[in-house]
């Protein structure tokens, strides 16, 4: 397992929630997530967002990258119309 690494110090009062990601990157697939997180952690995520949610979320995702991929928005000169959606 790796050390957890605060992001920011802020102030905590007696009975705040205080709670930490797992993840690093919430933009990965359902599966990518899974994969991490059983690598690094040795678990298995049963939230809402990696159940059916995240099914949905991963067909949406991978359409998403196929236009992407389709628009090859990485080689847009900069100022061109498709630069701005990139």
């Amino acid at each position: 397992m790796q050390p957890v690494q605060p992001l920011e110090l802020v102030h905590c009062s007696a009975g705040d929630e205080v709670s930490i990601s797992y993840i690093a990157d919430l933009s990965e697939t359902v599966s990518k997530r899974q994969q991490s997180l059983q690598r690094q952690w040795d678990c298995t995520c049963s939230c809402p967002r990696c159940g059916v949610e995240g099914q949905v979320a991963d067909s949406i995702h991978s359409i998403i990258k196929n236009l992407q991929d389709q628009l090859n928005l990485d080689k847009c000169k900069p100022g061109s119309i498709l630069a701005q959606y990139k």
